[in-house]
């Protein structure tokens, strides 16, 4: 699928190690819960240390969006590298 690759070059040096690709599937048509879903996903690997990296640019490309989604059994929402951080992340200026 080639999707190996991509993922090991969209981010390796970021993590202490190539970090675990975790895949959040699409659950009907409800947007406004998926994204519930995918934040408390976020915050609770943050809770344990965890840095997350997304990595939507290989579901906003069709053609591997459509072969991973073969390849996982579903639609993909969300597709992201999970794993401890090199360094502390920067803090947003944001409240």
């Amino acid at each position: 699928m080639g999707l190996a690759v991509l993922l090991a070059v969209s981010g390796r040096s970021l993590l202490r190690y190539d970090g675990s690709i975790l895949v959040m599937l699409a659950d009907g048509d409800d947007h406004i819960a998926a994204g519930r879903r995918l934040l408390r996903t976020w915050l609770a690997l943050a809770e344990h240390g965890l840095a997350v990296h997304p990595l939507s640019q290989l579901i906003d490309c069709p053609v591997t969006a459509a072969r991973l989604a073969e390849r996982v059994g579903g639609k993909p929402l969300a597709l992201f590298r999970v794993g401890r951080p090199l360094a502390a992340p920067t803090r947003s200026a944001r409240l």
